[in-house]
C-alpha cells in the first residue's frame, strides 16, 4: 500500500506527501508518522505510549506528552481538524488517538492463478527468475533482440523532454537556484536551536561547493524562520527554484535529519530522505545529503566537487557543537557575541585540534574584533593567521580558510596582490560563497576598479538578497565610484528592511553629505550616534551646534564631548575625518598617522573615499597611499 485517500486528501507513505486537491501540504517528520501510524488502524485506538516509542528511539529525553500533543496539533492544523468538533483525529483522554474518517488505501487485489495456470500462461518469450542481487531490485532476464529493440527506442528518445512528454511523464523545469531553508529544531530543548541553525549552515556551505547550483546564504535565508509563508512567495523573494525544508532531532550525540526538496512554482515535492549519524559523523552525513540533492535535480558534478564533498573526517562531538555554538554567536556581528563566539572556537579546537572550521572562526572572529577595535588590530590579526596557518595546514584546500586568509591581507597586511590570489582562489572553491564575493568586491574598491567592484558585489547580493550588511557594503562602493544616486537607492533598501540598521545610515549620511545635501546627513549622523550612545544631552547639544554651524560644529562639538573616548586612539581614522570636516588639516593628518599605526582597516579605501577630496593635492596624502601600496588615481 502506497497511497491512502481520506475526505479529499492523499497520502504518499513512501514519500511522506500529503496532498489535497492537487496542493501539497508540507507536513513535518513526527506529524507524518502520527497520521501514517492512525491511517495503519483507523478506527482503532493508538496508544500515547505506540505513538512515543514509534517517534522517539529509547535513549531520548524529552517532555514526551509535550512533545506529542505539539506534534498532534500541528498534524490537525495541516488538516483543519479540530480537537472540540474532530472529522478526522479524536482524542481519548490519558489514552491516545484514534483515526474516525473513512479510509480509501486505494489498493487492488491481483487476482490470483493457480500454479498449473501460471506454468501454462502464454508468453511470447521465456521468462526466467534471476537471481536477487543484494542492495537492488531483482532483476528479469530478457532475449538480447529484445534489449537491442528497447535500447533503439531509448536512443530515439534520448532527449528528456520529448521523451517525458511521450511516456506521459510531467516535465519539471530544470533547478539551478536553491535555499535551504532553516532547519526546525525538533528536539524536546530550545536551548538546541543553535544546533538546527548550524546543521542549514553547514548544509548550505556544502552545497554552495556545487558550482551548477546558485546557493543563497543563510544570512538572508535566516530571516525565514519561523515563517508560515508560501513557498511559492518565499522563493519569490530569495529568487530560487526550489527550497530544500526539514528537521533535525538531537538525542545525545544522535541525530536524525529528514529533508524535502520542494520545487516552488509551481510547488511541487521532489524528493524527501531521512538521515541518521552518530555527532562525530555528522560532517560525513551532511556532504552524503549535498549529493543526494545534486542527484536528485541533475547536477553534474567536477571530479573535484565530488572529491570535496566525500572528503569531511568524523569530528569530536563536543568539539562541534562548541563549534556550532561559536557560530551561533558570531553571526550577530556584535561586539559582546564576537568575544562570546570566540571562546566557544577555541573551546572547539581544545577538543578537537583538527577541525579546520573551528580554526575559521577563530581567525573571522578576531579579524571583526580587529576591525572594531575591540582588541587593538595588532594583536587581533596576527592571532587570526596562527589559527588559518593551522587550518591550512591541515587542509589545504579549505576555501573557508582561504576566504579568511584573504580578508586579513587585505584589511591588515594591505598586500593586495596576494589578497586577490587568495580571494580567487576561495571563489574556486566555494563559488557560492557571498561573502567571499563581498571581499574581492572590497579589493577591487581599494584598487578604483568600480565596473568590476559592482559586478562583484551584485554576486553576492544574488547569493544573498537580503543581507543588511552587504547592501550597505554596496552602498559605499557606489558612493566611492560617485554614483550618489545609485547609492542612495541600495541604502535605502536596507532602511526599508531595518529603519535602525547603523551601516546603513552611516553610509546614506556620507553620501547625502556629498551632495551638499547637510540637513539630511545631519539627521542621519545624529540618529545612528542615538543607537551607539542613547545620550539625549549629547545629541541635543550637536542639534545646537548644527543650527548655528552647520556639520562643521557639529563635527567640534561632538571632539569635545568624547575626549575620553579620544584618549586612547581608538578612533584615530574617524578624527581624521571630523578635523577634516571642521577644516583643520594638520590636524587631521596627525590622526591618519595614528590610524596607520594602528592598522586601521579603513585606511586600505584612502584613495577612492571622496571623503578625502580636500587632501588629495597634499604631499603628504600621496606619501600615505606609496606606504599603504594603493595607487594615486586621478579625481
Amino acid at each position: 500500500m502506497e497511497y491512502v485517500r481520506f475526505a479529499g486528501f492523499e497520502l504518499n507513505l513512501r514519500t511522506a506527501e500529503l496532498r489535497s486537491n492537487g496542493s501539497i501540504i508540507r507536513l513535518p517528520e513526527q506529524p507524518f508518522q502520527i497520521l501514517k501510524a492512525l491511517l495503519e488502524r483507523p478506527g482503532e485506538l493508538v496508544s500515547r505510549d505506540d505513538l512515543i516509542k514509534r517517534l522517539w528511539p529509547a535513549d531520548t529525553f524529552v517532555d514526551f506528552d509535550h512533545s506529542l500533543n505539539k506534534a498532534v496539533n500541528k498534524l490537525r492544523d495541516a488538516l483543519g481538524d479540530s480537537s472540540e468538533n474532530p472529522r478526522f483525529i479524536e482524542t481519548l483522554p490519558r489514552r491516545g488517538y484514534r483515526f474516525v474518517g473513512a479510509v480509501d488505501t486505494g489498493a487492488v487485489k491481483a487476482p490470483e492463478l493457480p500454479v498449473e495456470q501460471m506454468k501454462n500462461a502464454s508468453s511470447p518469450y521465456t521468462v526466467e527468475a534471476a537471481p536477487a542481487i543484494p542492495g537492488s531490485r531483482a532483476r528479469t532476464r530478457v532475449p538480447a533482440l529484445a534489449v537491442a529493440a528497447a535500447l533503439a527506442v531509448l536512443i530515439g528518445l534520448s532527449i528528456r523532454p520529448v521523451r517525458d512528454r511521450l511516456l506521459g511523464r510531467s516535465v519539471a523545469p530544470p533547478i539551478r537556484a536553491l535555499a535551504v531553508l532553516p532547519l526546525e529544531n525538533l528536539s524536546a530543548d530550545p536551548e538546541q536551536d543553535f544546533f538546527a541553525d548550524g546543521m542549514t549552515e553547514e548544509l548550505t556551505t556544502d552545497l554552495g561547493k556545487i558550482s551548477a547550483l546558485r546557493v543563497i546564504s543563510r544570512t538572508s535565508v535566516i530571516q525565514f524562520k519561523g515563517t508560515r509563508k508560501p513557498l511559492s512567495e518565499i522563493g519569490r523573494e530569495l529568487g530560487v527554484d526550489a527550497v530544500i525544508e526539514g528537521t533535525v532531532t538531537r538525542s545525545g550525540n544522535h541525530v536524525r535529519i529528514t529533508a524535502n526538496l520542494v520545487q516552488v512554482s509551481p510547488e511541487r515535492h521532489l524528493w524527501a530522505e531521512t538521515y541518521e549519524s552518530d555527532l562525530g559523523d555528522i560532517l560525513v552525513l551532511q556532504g552524503e545529503l549535498a549529493q543526494a540533492i545534486a542527484a536528485t535535480i541533475r547536477v553534474k558534478l567536477t571530479p573535484e566537487e565530488q572529491t570535496r564533498l566525500a572528503s569531511a573526517r568524523p569530528v569530536d562531538p563536543e568539539a562541534y557543537q562548541a563549534y556550532l555554538k561559536g557560530q551561533y554567536f558570531f553571526a550577530r556581528f556584535m561586539p559582546e557575541d564576537e568575544l562570546k563566539a570566540l571562546t566557544y572556537f577555541q573551546k572547539s579546537v581544545e577538543k578537537d585540534p583538527t577541525l579546520v572550521l573551528a580554526y575559521v572562526g577563530i581567525s573571522s572572529a578576531y579579524q571583526i574584533l580587529g576591525n572594531m577595535e575591540v582588541v587593538l588590530p595588532k594583536v587581533a590579526f596576527p592571532q587570526g593567521n596562527l589559527a588559518i596557518a593551522k587550518a591550512l595546514e591541515i587542509d589545504p584546500h579549505s576555501g573557508e580558510a582561504h576566504a579568511s586568509r584573504a580578508w586579513g591581507l587585505l584589511y591588515y597586511d594591505w598586500d593586495f596582490a596576494a589578497s586577490q590570489k587568495e580571494f580567487k582562489y576561495a571563489l574556486e572553491l566555494n563559488p557560492n560563497a557571498a561573502s567571499t564575493h563581498q571581499g574581492y568586491a572590497n579589493y577591487l574598491a581599494t584598487l578604483g576598479k568600480f565596473p568590476e567592484s559592482v559586478a562583484e558585489m551584485k554576486l553576492a547580493l544574488d547569493l544573498d538578497p537580503l543581507s543588511l550588511v552587504k547592501m550597505s557594503d554596496f552602498c559605499r562602493f557606489l558612493f566611492y565610484a560617485r554614483r550618489y544616486d545609485d547609492a542612495l537607492t541600495q541604502c535605502k533598501a536596507a532602511l526599508e528592511i531595518d529603519p535602525n540598521f547603523l551601516l546603513a545610515l552611516l553610509n546614506m549620511g556620507a553620501v547625502y553629505k556629498a551632495m551638499g545635501k547637510d540637513s539630511e546627513a545631519h539627521k542621519l549622523f545624529v540618529k545612528a550616534d542615538t543607537l551607539l550612545c542613547n545620550n539625549p544631552a549629547t545629541n541635543a547639544a550637536m542639534d545646537r551646534a548644527f543650527a548655528k554651524s552647520g556639520l562643521r560644529g557639529e563635527a567640534l562639538t561632538w571632539i569635545e564631548l568624547n575626549k575620553k573616548q579620544i584618549e586612547d586612539g581608538r578612533i584615530s581614522f574617524s578624527l581624521a575625518l571630523l578635523y577634516l570636516d571642521c577644516g583643520r588639516k594638520d590636524e587631521a593628518f596627525a590622526w591618519l598617522e595614528k590610524a596607520y599605526e594602528r592598522r586601521s582597516f579603513e585606511m586600505i579605501f584612502l584613495a577612492v573615499n571622496p571623503k578625502w577630496d580636500p587632501l588629495r593635492s597634499d604631499p603628504r596624502f600621496a606619501d600615505l597611499l606609496r606606504r599603504i601600496g594603493l595607487p594615486k588615481l586621478s579625481r
